[in-house]
C-alpha cells in the first residue's frame, strides 16, 4: 500500500512540474534566450586556390549556438561593402569566385543566430579582416657582371602576426626602360624560383639571361599578384 502510494506521490510530482511555468529566459548568457547573441568569432583565415578564388576559412568557438554568417567585402577603397554569401552552419568556407581582389580589399564578418520568430540576432562586433599579399623585404636585381646574366633575389618574411598576410605571389617581371619606355623582357613564374629557407624568412633567387641588355638604359624588377581579369598588383619593385 505504501509503494503504491510513493508512486503515485511521484506520478503527481511529475505531471506539476511539467505544468509549471517556464524559466526565466532573461539572462543574455542563456542559449536559449531570445537576446542571446553568438560570442566572437576568430578571424577569418584567406587563402587561395589552384583557380585563384579566394578561400575563406570561418571559426568561431559557439558553432552550435550560431545559425550562420553573413560575409560583405570592400574589394577597394572605391566601392562600398557589399553582401557576398550568407554561410550557415554548420558549413565553415567561403570560396569568392569573383575574380576581384587587390591588395587592402576586406571582408566583414557578421556571425548570427535565429531566434524563435525567425529574427536575426547578430554579433554586437563584426569581425573585419583585411586580405594583404607580403611584398618582398628586399627585392633586387644585380648589375650585369657576366654580359646580360643577371640575379633577381627577395626576401618574404616565414614569421608574421597576421594569418591572412598571404604567403603568395604569382611571379616576378623583369623591366628593361629605354627613352622612357617600358618593355617586359623576361617574367619569373612564383614555382620557377629557387627558395631557401633562412633565420625567420625565405630567400627566393632566379637567374636569368637577357639578350641585347645594353639596348637599355636600366632594367627593374617587380613582384607582382595577377587578377583572374589579367590586371596585375605590383607588390614590390626594385625602383
Amino acid at each position: 500500500m505504501k509503494s503504491e502510494i510513493y508512486f503515485l506521490v511521484c506520478i503527481y510530482l511529475l505531471i506539476a512540474n511539467c505544468n509549471t511555468t517556464d524559466f526565466d529566459r532573461s539572462n543574455p548568457n542563456d542559449p536559449l534566450s531570445e537576446n542571446f547573441a553568438p560570442a566572437f568569432p576568430e578571424n577569418p583565415f584567406i587563402a587561395f586556390n589552384v583557380d585563384k578564388n579566394k578561400v575563406l576559412e570561418l571559426t568561431y568557438g559557439t558553432k552550435i549556438y550560431t545559425t550562420g554568417v553573413e560575409i560583405y567585402v570592400k574589394y577597394d577603397e572605391n566601392s562600398d561593402y557589399e553582401l557576398v554569401a550568407d554561410v550557415l552552419s554548420p558549413s565553415l568556407t567561403f570560396y569568392d569566385s569573383s575574380g576581384n581582389f587587390t591588395h587592402g580589399s576586406l571582408y566583414r564578418t557578421h556571425f548570427y543566430r535565429l531566434n524563435g520568430n525567425g529574427d536575426k540576432l547578430y554579433n554586437p562586433d563584426p569581425v573585419v579582416t583585411p586580405l594583404l599579399f607580403q611584398p618582398f623585404q628586399n627585392l633586387t636585381i644585380s648589375d650585369d657582371t657576366l654580359g646580360g646574366n643577371f640575379e633577381i633575389t627577395g626576401n618574404l618574411l616565414s614569421v608574421l602576426g597576421s594569418p591572412n598576410h598571404l604567403f603568395y605571389f604569382d611571379g616576378v617581371e623583369v623591366v628593361g626602360i629605354k627613352s622612357g619606355t617600358e618593355e617586359i623582357i623576361s617574367e619569373i613564374n612564383f614555382t620557377d624560383f629557387l627558395i631557401d629557407f633562412e633565420i625567420f624568412s625565405y630567400r627566393f633567387s632566379k637567374s636569368i639571361s637577357v639578350q641585347n641588355y645594353s639596348e637599355y638604359n636600366s632594367i627593374i624588377a617587380r613582384q607582382y599578384m595577377a587578377n583572374k581579369n589579367g590586371s596585375r598588383i605590383i607588390l614590390s619593385t626594385t625602383e
